[in-house]
């Protein structure tokens, strides 16, 4: 396993229980909490455990099994065991995540139900606090100076109850409406890499005639008009900021050439990105305009 050299920060701690009943239906491996620092990056990880991750803040990229997964805060994910992955955290807001690694007679059953796989590792959702709650008491048990077994399994069976009560709530993959917005987080998640319609359905299982029903549906856009959408939608704010050049913005909005940006923009704003930018525009490009316009 290769690291950047720049400085981050964990906690992690193996849990060393030897009368544990290695039958048990869930057993926790270890527990722990990574802060990483700006484009820290891992090449060709691999563990014997499942690693269930939550990410409280920033951003990364997990690749497993040649597709990359865009990352943001809110969302859940799983390293799989017994497969090579690597990932790398966002340069300007690095992540940082909570995670458990367990084992156990129902722990394949408890990921199936979650939609969890090494072929479909991540859910893309919104920060919840109650997921959160649960993965900062693990984090307090553990530094505790004799930490209980069975309060760090009780905090991790909360985590997987509720994930499993929110997906029956939503049923995100039999109602196309729910897995849009998934989708539509995953898209605005990556918008400063080359998004491809391609590799987006292949992250959700789908065809690419599949997900273009299911956008055309929802949006009324194609995935290919929403994700130009999006990103023009960041541009405006990026360029609202005034933080940043325009050179600057293409490349976070994704764009390999500054001159596409310029061409992409202005046909959808009516004005360049100079213009916009001079004219102090107020009114932001919303959600609700890139759904509603074709």
């Amino acid at each position: 396993m290769s690291q950047a050299k720049s400085a981050s920060s964990s906690n992690h701690v193996y849990l060393d229980h030897p009368n544990r009943d290695l039958s048990a239906d869930l057993l926790i491996d270890h527990v722990g909490c990574s802060a990483t620092a700006p484009d820290e990056y891992t090449n060709m990880d691999r563990r014997v455990h499942d690693i269930l991750h939550y990410v409280v803040s920033g951003k990364g990229i997990f690749i497993c099994k040649g597709v990359e997964y865009h990352l943001t805060a809110g969302c859940i994910y799983l390293f799989p065991r017994n497969v090579n992955v690597t990932y790398r955290a966002d340069h300007d807001d690095p992540w940082t995540v909570f995670y458990t690694g367990f084992y156990g007679g129902k722990s394949d059953s408890f990921l199936r139900q979650l939609g969890l796989s090494a072929d479909h590792i991540a859910l893309y959702r919104k920060p919840d606090e109650q997921i959160l709650s649960y993965y900062t008491g693990m984090q307090q048990e553990i530094n505790r100076k004799n930490p209980s077994y069975t309060v760090l399994t009780g905090y991790f069976y909360l985590i997987v109850g509720s994930l499993l009560h929110d997906q029956a709530d939503r049923d995100d993959r039999a109602v196309p409406i729910d897995l849009c917005q998934a989708i539509s987080n995953y898209i605005d998640s990556g918008l400063d890499q080359p998004l491809r319609v391609q590799t987006i359905a292949r992250s959700f299982h789908l065809s690419q005639s599949q997900l273009f029903r299911i956008f055309k549906q929802k949006t009324g856009l194609s995935p290919h008009q929403y994700i130009e959408a999006a990103k023009i939608e960041y541009a405006c704010h990026l360029l609202r900021t005034g933080r940043y050049s325009i050179k600057e913005i293409a490349v976070k909005c994704g764009y390999e050439y500054e001159s596409h940006f310029y061409k992409s923009f202005s046909h959808k704003i009516g004005m360049t990105p100079v213009q916009y930018r001079g004219g102090n525009v107020a009114e932001p490009i919303t959600e609700s305009h890139r759904i509603r316009t074709p």
